[in-house]
């Protein structure tokens, strides 16, 4: 005969559920549940700039508190304070009791915690004693938004010993590849970490990655899985100097990353079996001005109806994107087909009108249809009768992801 049982502590005020599951039977079971309890003290509260005062007794394990965060965006400094000898106290912050969302674990007791707060609201604030005993103060300080870090543009900032520094990165827009490049000093005795933490809207951690090779210098790297704020922390809880630093946010779509260019091109007619030959749309673009020039392809007559291209890749890819570089009287292209090869029939991407365009050169990019397949082949259709004159093209670049 068993009797399970299920403890919990540290519950807030509301409505609890209790389910009762049990293993597949033939017969109804009867169960008897029993709740019992004890309420127990609230954490005391913190005010803003203003210092609380503890001590640890023999046993002592945590002494929590509440401190109310007005500010979303707001950065938090928790500092610890304590003359008792030979302690090691340690901090711990989240958003709910019992959940450890920030936290230090330096040696002594003498600590300061920073980060970002996510949203306004309750948090929660944890001393731990570590089976040390002694005197203790405690200070929480609600301060300004934190400096916002911005894509693609280095940023200066300074980390104290022990510390850290924390950057606000607000993405509206996921999907992409985020990376953070932190450059810290060249001496060897100054060790700094990166840390990124994501927050969605609500509050509740979508993602973290960390870095904690040895120096002052860290890359690292994480999709942006969804919308929020994502804090980016420079740690310096392991050095023993102030130490100067540069981050450096980047985003990537994984699904332009591998661009690359044909190998291989066909064309119902070319101008030249060399110079204005299909071959010429093979490779990076080299036609460096708008232009009728032989380094691009042009069909054997000006106006000579539809007149396809086609071109092969070294990887199959499912295509996110066709740059097409036109070079010479654009605004012709009125498809861009892919080959499904286990199908075997070409797949519209994408289709619209031919038209003279302002532009003497253009890349043309249009938004593609979604498909499922992966190809190597892509096939350009043009209504040259449309825009006056030779329409050359000079390279198609095809990006996409495996």
């Amino acid at each position: 005969f068993w009797e399970p049982s299920l403890s919990v502590t540290s519950i807030q005020p509301g409505t609890y559920y209790v389910i009762v599951e049990t293993e597949p039977s033939e017969e109804d079971v009867a169960v008897t549940l029993t709740a019992t309890g004890a309420a127990g003290e609230a954490p005391s509260g913190l005010t803003s700039g203003v210092t609380a005062t503890g001590v640890f007794a023999e046993g002592d394990e945590m002494t929590s508190y509440q401190f109310n965060v007005t500010t979303p965006g707001a950065v938090i400094t928790i500092q610890l304070a304590s003359d008792a000898e030979d302690t090691d106290f340690d901090l711990q912050a989240g958003t709910a009791p019992d959940q450890v969302d920030w936290s230090t674990y330096t040696i002594g007791s003498d600590d300061l915690l920073t980060f970002i707060a996510p949203v306004a609201g309750q948090y929660y604030i944890g001393v731990r004693s570590n089976d040390y005993t002694g005197e203790y103060a405690l200070t929480a300080t609600e301060g300004d938004l934190a400096p916002a870090l911005n894509f693609d543009v280095p940023t200066w900032g300074n980390v104290k010993a022990g510390a850290r520094a924390v950057f606000a990165l607000d993405v509206t827009e996921p999907g992409d590849f985020l990376t953070i490049v932190l450059i810290g000093p060249a001496d060897e005795a100054i060790d700094l970490d990166l840390n990124i933490s994501g927050y969605s809207a609500d509050g509740y951690t979508i993602s973290g990655v960390s870095g904690s090779s040895v120096g002052a210098s860290e890359i690292v790297s994480m999709p942006l899985l969804e919308a929020g704020l994502y804090e980016i922390a420079v740690n310096g809880q392991y050095s023993d100097a102030d130490s100067d630093f540069i981050l450096l946010a980047r985003r990537q779509n994984p699904n332009t990353l591998a661009g690359q260019w044909a190998i291989d091109a066909t064309a119902t007619s070319q101008y030249g079996d060399d110079g204005y030959a299909a071959l010429q749309t093979t490779g990076a673009p080299n036609t460096p001005y708008a232009g009728d020039y032989d380094t691009a392809w042009a069909s054997e007559e000006a106006e000579a109806g539809e007149q396809t291209l086609e071109l092969t890749y070294e990887h199959a890819v499912v295509p996110y994107a066709v740059n097409i570089y036109e070079n010479y009287n654009p605004g012709a292209v009125v498809s861009i087909e892919a080959f499904d090869a286990a199908n075997n029939e070409w797949v519209i991407l994408w289709e619209g009108d031919a038209q003279a365009v302002e532009e003497r050169m253009r890349v043309f990019s249009p938004t593609l249809e979604t498909v499922d397949f992966a190809t190597d082949s892509i096939r350009i259709v043009l209504d040259t009768d449309a825009v006056d004159g030779w329409n050359e093209i000079d390279a198609v670049e095809l990006a996409g992801r495996p």
